[in-house]
């Protein structure tokens, strides 16, 4: 009988850790895929452009009608958008998700400046 009093404060313990543990490591929400806005950087001026979410196709440059614009994911290390193959060639060859400078995995829910373009479904 003694042994299992002993077990008791120490399975409480264990049980308060892992609660406290387990409600400090919440992680930031992620929005859905869908709902994300597609981001777009020009590789020539590093101007950013915001697509419609979903938005698969690359669109040419809105001014310049120009094929310079690609898809970008954000680095939160950089805090920069950097241009990245299409999320085909993403899918193949993940080490194309690092960042080119910090080498850490970017992102493509990062914050969009005021200054990026919006495109409408008619320009992309």
């Amino acid at each position: 009988m003694r042994p299992f009093l002993l077990c008791q404060p120490l399975c409480l313990a264990l049980l308060l850790t892992l609660f406290a543990t387990s409600v400090g490591c919440e992680r930031r929400p992620r929005r859905e895929v869908g709902t994300l806005p597609t981001v777009f950087v020009d590789t020539k001026s590093k101007e950013l452009f915001v697509a419609p979410p979903g938005t698969a196709e690359i669109p040419l440059h809105p001014t310049t009608a120009k094929a310079t614009l690609s898809h970008a994911l954000y680095c939160s290390s950089c805090r920069a958008w950097h241009p990245v193959p299409p999320p085909d060639v993403l899918m193949r060859q993940g080490k194309l998700r690092n960042c080119p400078k910090s080498k850490q995995e970017m992102r493509n829910d990062g914050p969009i400046p005021e200054t990026a373009t919006k495109l409408t479904p008619t320009q992309n």
